[in-house]
């Protein structure tokens, strides 16, 4: 496997802290409507779908990174907004590379001037045309030496704030893979994963929300989840 060199991001930077929970997908109605209650929408962007172009090493370092569950975690993605029709909302996609030091996260993001047409129809193909690393300007001992598309990982968000304790709750469903890569050549195929997945982000002692009555029957648990490494552990037929 190659070895992916990074420096670790210092902690004067910052960054911000991410908890996330797993429940199981027949759960998100049930909490989609709690929080509709319990929590203020965004007021910029409460709902839509979300789908992002993952890049990683031949190799697939960063699936392994998370497999291994590495302090320093890596993933560089393109993404981008439609509506549940598949209609791109914007006129815009987004390269992230986004770095994990724990719990802690750090992203750098540049807006990029794509046709999403294009974009939507066939990824994997506008996705090899990118240099992610000298589009988001990585110093060379920073960057992979090679990167590839994998896969699209397409959900729904619906986006919170909580009020009480400042912090942001996002929560996803319909969680999948599109658009393999068959430069891969995977063995599995593209699907659906039985989890939602509730994202809690905020300044240090934010725990979860507050939840529903009976949420302990629905199993929420929290949990270091990774959507991009879960669906292709999927598509590589991987168990573990």
């Amino acid at each position: 496997m190659s070895q992916v060199v990074s420096a670790a991001p210092p902690a004067a930077l910052g960054g911000r802290l991410e908890r996330k929970y797993i429940l199981p997908a027949y759960a998100a109605e049930f909490f989609k409507d709690w929080l509709d209650h319990a929590c203020a929408p965004d007021p910029r962007y409460a709902h839509n779908v979300i789908r992002s172009l993952y890049y990683d090493t031949p190799w697939l370092d960063a699936v392994e990174e998370k497999r291994q569950s590495t302090f320093y975690k890596h993933k560089v993605r393109l993404r981008w907004y439609t509506d549940e029709a598949g209609r791109p909302a914007g006129s815009r996609a987004f390269l992230e590379l986004k770095r994990k030091a724990g719990a802690r996260t750090f992203k750098k993001r540049k807006s990029l001037d794509l046709d999403l047409a294009a974009l939507q129809a066939d990824p994997i193909a506008v996705g090899n045309s990118l240099d992610p690393a000298v589009l988001l300007e990585w110093p060379l001992h920073g960057a992979p030496s090679r990167l590839l598309p994998v896969c699209v990982i397409r959900y729904v968000r619906r986006r919170y704030v909580d009020m009480t304790r400042g912090a942001r709750i996002a929560l996803d469903y319909a969680i999948g893979a599109e658009h393999p890569n068959p430069a891969f050549y995977f063995s599995g195929g593209p699907g659906m994963l039985e989890w939602a997945v509730l994202e809690v982000k905020g300044p240090a002692g934010v725990e979860g929300p507050y939840l529903p009555p009976g949420a302990a029957a629905l199993a929420m648990t929290r949990a270091s989840f990774s959507k991009y490494a879960e669906c292709v552990r999927r598509l590589l037929l991987r168990e573990g």
